[in-house]
């Protein structure tokens, strides 16, 4: 199986969709405006990210001149961003406070400066002819770069303490319960929806089935997506169950064997096994032990590449044992470390800061399904390092802050819970590209939460925040 194969290749591909497509991306502004202005700024914010990434268009873009195509993402990004400073009018920092994450910001912002300089000639590849890089490209890709990560700075600006985490965990759950009644209509009647609402199917049919049936795909673009997407909510209901808060009218319990079942029919190993795997984690163990376990899978992430350059990662011995439990999962898993292992062959040749956009990263044959891949062969190990540094940096000080503070407790298993749903995103980029606002906003909340508990390091950690009363529980 040729899993998820997408990336931020900076290519301008031709507009697709119906019109109810293109009125559907432009409307998200108003949409966003209407929702903050009855809303609390967090809750509004959430909606306004999450709700263009689980329910725009995949693939449809408007173009206008001199500046990047806005998608789905941008244009949930820029609402956002909007709502925040204009209709919430609260002050926007469009970098992140002083220190390292700062630093890391502004390589990740300035490399395509440098990638462009480097990548001036033109490649031609199997008779196709790439133009070279030029200053618009450069103008180009940080523009990408920044409203890539302005939910990062949203959530790193939000999401202050307990009470906002236990806020975007509950309302993460009440997307997934929503969710579901389209997902597990296109488990009933095949992946449909995205071709009746916007008229066009945006992927390969066939990968969206298995196992005898067929898994989600709703507005996500692919299965994989909405898998990982439920693999995040089934920990955030485990977080809810363990703090007895409920997400809607049901028992957290309830919620959570529901989410579980709805993960499980979305056939994905991968990211079925991350889900339950957090599921477990945090119901049976403490929350020092999830943390730790975050902590270790941004490890196995930050490492990869270096692994994969001097061969040391088991890769041959890890599809092995998965064959030995699924022979077309173990196949799929292999067929994907040897498309890796040819672009780390093709990223080797502008290793610090890559090939840029257009697709010169690739191969005529190739298949890049890992963000990590498509990163690193866009703008080099510079560009990898950068930005998957800001990741682990908040892994890390989450990690410190869950130490901090007290163990098993309202305001620790939020913040045990962020720290491993992190942890699940940064490892979901070594097979695929699922790196989207959500997953963003999850990383700075978690970021800003614990740089709130760590601030008062150094003798008792910041006075943490207790769950909001006022919400119904078990």
């Amino acid at each position: 199986m040729r899993g998820l194969r997408r990336g931020r290749s900076g290519a301008r591909g031709p507009l697709m969709g119906n019109e109810f497509a293109h009125i559907a991306l432009l409307a998200w502004p108003v949409v966003a405006i209407f929702v903050y202005l009855h809303n609390d700024v967090l809750t509004a914010t959430v909606f306004t990210l999450f709700g263009a990434y689980l329910l725009l268009p995949v693939g449809v873009a408007i173009d206008f001149p001199l500046v990047p195509p806005f998608n789905k993402e941008s244009m949930g990004a820029l609402s956002a961003l909007f709502g925040v400073a204009v209709i919430a009018r609260q002050k926007v920092r469009l970098m992140p406070p002083p220190g390292k994450v700062r630093l890391l910001f502004l390589v990740v912002l300035l490399t395509p400066l440098v990638t462009v300089s480097n990548n001036a000639e033109p490649v031609i590849m199997d008779g196709q002819f790439i133009p070279g890089l030029t200053l618009h490209d450069a103008f180009s890709a940080m523009v990408n770069q920044f409203l890539y990560l302005t939910p990062f700075l949203l959530g790193l600006m939000l999401v202050r303490g307990a009470q906002d985490q236990m806020q975007v965990l509950r309302l993460l759950v009440i997307a997934g319960l929503f969710y579901s009644l389209p997902a597990l209509l296109e488990v009933r009647l095949s992946p449909q929806l995205h071709t009746w609402v916007y008229g066009f199917f945006p992927h390969e049919f066939g990968q969206q089935v298995r196992y005898g049936g067929y898994r989600p795909m709703v507005f996500l673009g692919h299965g994989l997506l909405v898998a990982i997407f439920y693999a995040l909510v089934a920990a955030a209901a485990t977080v809810l169950w363990k703090t007895r808060t409920r997400a809607l009218v049901l028992p957290a319990g309830i919620t959570l064997a529901y989410l579980c079942c709805v993960l499980l029919v979305t056939k994905s190993l991968g990211a079925v096994t991350l889900g339950l795997l957090a599921v477990l984690l945090l119901s049976r163990e403490s929350t020092r032990a999830a943390s730790l376990v975050g902590m270790g899978l941004s490890w196995i992430v930050l490492l990869y590449p270096l692994l994969s350059l001097f061969k040391l990662f088991p890769k041959q011995a890890l599809a092995d044992w998965i064959i030995g439990t699924d022979a077309s999962r173990g196949r799929s898993l292999l067929f994907r470390f040897d498309q890796e292992g040819l672009l780390l062959d093709r990223a080797r040749e502008k290793f610090f800061f890559g090939w840029g956009g257009w697709g010169r990263n690739r191969l005529s044959d190739s298949v890049t399904d890992g963000n990590w891949i498509i990163t690193l062969g866009q703008y080099g190990f510079v560009g990898f390092l950068a930005l998957y540094s800001i990741m682990f940096l908040a892994v890390y000080r989450g990690h410190r802050a869950a130490r901090l503070l007290p163990a098993d407790s309202a305001q620790g298993w939020p913040m045990a819970g962020f720290v491993l749903l992190t942890g699940i995103i940064m490892i979901d980029q070594i097979p695929n590209a699922s790196l989207a606002s959500p997953q963003w906003f999850i990383i700075g909340g978690l970021l800003g939460a614990a740089s709130a508990v760590l601030a008062g390091e150094g003798g008792t950690p910041a006075a943490p925040v207790a769950v909001d009363a006022g919400q119904p529980r078990d």
